[in-house]
C-alpha cells in the first residue's frame, strides 16, 4: 500500500494522449480482477480494457454514454476523459442464465462492480498511474443511439474479440455468445498520466461541457476509529 500514492491522488480530468503505460501494467491489473470477490460467486458483469486502438469506441462511449445532464448547473457535462485516456477499463452488466440473473438483482451487480473498480483504482495507482473513475450513464436512455447502439457496439466488441480470445474459458460455459445479454454500462476507470486540473472551469464540449478543474476534497476523514476507545 502506497500512501503517497492516494495522498496525491485527484480524478483526472485530462489525460496526456501521448502517453501510453506499459502493457506489462495492465496485464497486471487484468490479473487482479480474476481474484477479486463477487457476492453470491456469480459473474454478473464484465471488465473489458479498451486500449489505444479503441479510440472510436472510447469517443462514442462520451459522446453517447458517459455524460450528465445537470439541471441545476444549466448544462450537459461530458466525461471527455474516457476519450483521451490510453487505456480504460470499461464494465456492462451481463445476464445469460435466468437461473442466476434472477439472484443478481441490480443492487448487488453495483456493489460488485464498484468493489472491483475500487481495487482496480488502488492497484493502478500503486502502479504509479493516474486514475479516473466515471459511473454517470445519463446518455443510455437520452441519446438517440443509447441502448440499442450501446448493445450493437459494446456486444460486437465484446464477441467477436473478446470470446475469441478467451475461447478455452468461455467454451466451458452452457451458452453460446449470442445468448449474451449485455445488460447496461456500469463504472467505467481510465488510466494513464493525467494533465493538472485547472482551478476551476469548463471546456466546451458538443452541446455541453467538460468540466476541467478540481473539485472539493474530503472535509475530514470519514472514518471514525472507535477501535481505542474504553
Amino acid at each position: 500500500m502506497n500512501l503517497d500514492a492516494w495522498k496525491n491522488r485527484y480524478t483526472v480530468r485530462r489525460f496526456d494522449e501521448n502517453y501510453v503505460p506499459d502493457k506489462e501494467k495492465i496485464d497486471y491489473l487484468v490479473k487482479c480482477i480474476e481474484y477479486i470477490p463477487l457476492q453470491l460467486g456469480n459473474i454478473d458483469h464484465v471488465w473489458t480494457v479498451l486500449g489505444p486502438k479503441d479510440k472510436e469506441l472510447k469517443r462514442w462511449l462520451v459522446d453517447n454514454i458517459y455524460h450528465v445532464d445537470d439541471s441545476n448547473m444549466g448544462h450537459r457535462e461530458y466525461f471527455t476523459m474516457l476519450a483521451e485516456a490510453p487505456y480504460v477499463f470499461h464494465s456492462f452488466r451481463v445476464t445469460w442464465d435466468p437461473s442466476i440473473t434472477r439472484l443478481n438483482k441490480m443492487n448487488e451487480v453495483v456493489r460488485n462492480n464498484a468493489f472491483h473498480a475500487g481495487v482496480i483504482v488502488s492497484e493502478a495507482l500503486n502502479l504509479g498511474l493516474d486514475v479516473a473513475q466515471i459511473c454517470c450513464t445519463d446518455g443510455l436512455l437520452r441519446s438517440p443511439d443509447g441502448t440499442k447502439g450501446y448493445k450493437k457496439k459494446v456486444f460486437k466488441h465484446y464477441v467477436t474479440e473478446m470470446w475469441n480470445r478467451h475461447r478455452p474459458v468461455l467454451d466451458i460455459l452452457p451458452i453460446s455468445p449470442d445468448q449474451y445479454n449485455i445488460d447496461a454500462p456500469l463504472i467505467s476507470v481510465a488510466v494513464g498520466k493525467g494533465l493538472p486540473n485547472t482551478d476551476y472551469d469548463y471546456t466546451p464540449y458538443k452541446d455541453g461541457v467538460s468540466f476541467t478543474g478540481q473539485k472539493k476534497s474530503k472535509p475530514f476523514n470519514n472514518c471514525m476509529d472507535l477501535s481505542d476507545a474504553d
